[in-house]
């Protein structure tokens, strides 16, 4: 997968992608046979896109239909500058998680949350903590977004989701399971004292 370029961007206000963004990658990257023979993705949704980087590198990998939303109309900003760059379209809406997005439709959703466990009131904050800061287990942002899963993905859809270990991955992929999902940890590495991992909850069978 080839990474799209950002040195266009300035990562005052938005996150500057990093070592969970390269994670993210390189385990869609590994799960290429699959998606492309079983899944066959057509639409694909990024939640919380940022520079844009992870999106546009999947429209071009896997030549298919990108959107993306973010809460930042700034990132929302770079995120087009991005794709526009690396000869993709991504068609990225200012909003709060799904919001917009048309339910039962989206083969294929990423998300790189923010996922620092911090206090609950930095999870609004108007600063770049924003990006990163995820409230109680660093856990505030996913876990609104969990229950809207099965009506959200289509019916062969897939969700890729970045998780530190204090986000107890385990205890997600039980909340995942009970909504019908298959989960697997596909992908680990440790980024400095960080240990972040790829979860990913499937409708379609995985081999």
């Amino acid at each position: 997968m080839e990474t799209p370029f950002t040195n266009h961007l300035s990562f005052e206000h938005i996150y500057e992608p990093a070592e969970d963004s390269f994670l993210l990658m390189d385990a869609i990257e590994a799960d290429d046979f699959w998606l492309r023979e079983t899944v066959k993705p057509t639409i694909c949704l990024e939640i919380g896109s940022g520079s844009g980087i992870v999106c546009s590198a999947v429209a071009k990998f896997l030549n298919v239909f990108c959107l993306a939303t973010d809460i930042n109309s700034l990132a929302c900003r770079a995120t087009r500058e991005t794709a526009q760059r690396a000869g993709v379209i991504v068609e990225c809406v200012n909003a709060d998680l799904v919001k917009p997005v048309v339910t039962g439709k989206i083969d294929m959703l990423i998300f790189n949350p923010p996922y620092v466990p911090t206090e609950n009131y930095e999870v609004a904050s108007s600063n770049i903590a924003h990006t990163w800061a995820g409230g109680l287990n660093g856990r505030q942002v996913m876990d609104r977004l969990f229950p809207l899963l099965p009506e959200l993905l289509s019916e062969r859809g897939v969700f890729y989701l970045v998780l530190l270990e204090q986000n107890r991955p385990q205890e997600v992929e039980r909340i995942l399971q009970m909504q019908g999902l298959e989960c697997q940890i596909v992908m680990k590495r440790r980024a400095g004292i960080e240990k972040l991992c790829v979860l990913r909850a499937s409708k379609a069978q995985i081999i």
